[in-house]
Order: structure tokens, then sequence, then C-alpha cells
């Protein structure tokens, strides 16, 4: 299973990668939203990456946090994709990140209302802080012995899942800018 979702997760980047090379002669530098698709598109690509990186080396609980900040990306592309005039703003939200902006809850859970993530998703990325937090104490040896430390990593089938479907919003978010070069979110979504 990690195999195709690798591979699905695969496929959203061959398709980020086609689009913009039909999409990018066309790139206008004034362009505040295609500034802010692009790069958005960009740290999806990276987050993605590492995520599938650390999945295959059974370090899915420290995959978790970038999972997070997929989801975050996904709502800003999607967020900024429908509406020009929000570009500014997601551009400025750029210019000094502390991390308490970077997970900023109430800004991503409206980004991801607006965008239409489902419920599931949210919860399921809400559910990883956990998982991150407190998932695989035991690996040090005897630290299993106290129940504190007992709860399992993630499955990396899990944490692959949710990023092929946030890859997906990536897509959708995408194709809402520039129609027709950025397909297979219905796919990834669904998966």
């Amino acid at each position: 299973m990690i195999d195709e979702l690798e591979r699905r997760i695969g496929m959203a980047k061959a398709v980020i990668d086609n689009g913009f090379c039909r999409v990018g002669p066309r790139l206008d530098r004034a362009d505040l939203q295609g500034a802010a698709l692009t790069g958005g598109a960009s740290r999806a690509l990276g987050l993605a990456d590492a995520v599938v990186g650390l999945c295959r080396r059974d370090h899915p609980a420290e995959a978790a946090v970038l999972v997070r900040q997929l989801a975050v990306t996904a709502a800003d592309l999607a967020w900024a994709a429908a509406d020009a005039a929000r570009a500014p703003a997601a551009l400025s939200e750029l210019e000094a990140p502390r991390w308490a902006s970077l997970f900023d809850e109430p800004r991503w859970l409206a980004r991801a209302a607006a965008a239409g993530i489902p419920a599931e998703d949210v919860s399921a990325v809400a559910a990883l802080a956990t998982d991150f937090q407190a998932g695989n104490r035991a690996v040090a040896p005897w630290s299993h012995v106290y129940p504190q430390n007992s709860r399992p990593a993630p499955a990396p089938e899990s944490v692959m899942r949710l990023t092929a479907r946030l890859m997906g919003r990536v897509l959708a978010a995408l194709d809402g800018r520039w129609p027709g070069t950025f397909p297979g979110a219905e796919e990834l979504c669904s998966s």
C-alpha cells in the first residue's frame, strides 16, 4: 500500500511540474496571485517529498508536523486561488513568519473550511499533533516500561494517505487558477 500511496503523491508532483511547464511562459512577475500559488506549490512539493521520505524510513510520527504544514499550504493555496485580491495578504504572511503564525489554528480552520477540505481530513490533521508529541516514545531501551511512553507511531499508510489527499487539494487550487492544466485532484482527494 505504501508503494501505491507514494505513486499517487508522485503523480501529483508530476502534474504540478508539467502544469507549470505549460503555464510558465505566460507567468507575469507582477501577478501576485501567480506568485502566491507557484510559491505555495513549491512548498507543497518539498513537504510531500519529506513526508514520503520519513514514512519510508519508518518515522511517520516525525512526518506529522510536515503534514500539518502541508494542510496549511493546501488551504492557503485554495484561499488565494479563489480570489486574486487575497494574494497580497498571502504573500505578506511570508515576510516575518513566527512559529505562532505558522500554526495559526483559527486561520487554518477558516481557510480549510473555505477550501472545502473535508472535516474528516481536518480532524485527521489535528489528531496528528498527539502522534507527533507522544507517538513512538518507546524507542529508547527500557522506555517501554512506562505507560506514558506506550503510544505507537501512526501507521505510515495513514500519514501518506492524508498527504495524497492534501496534494489533491493543492492540484484543485492550481487548477482553479489555471483551468485544465493541473488535472487529477478528484482521484487524489478521494484516495
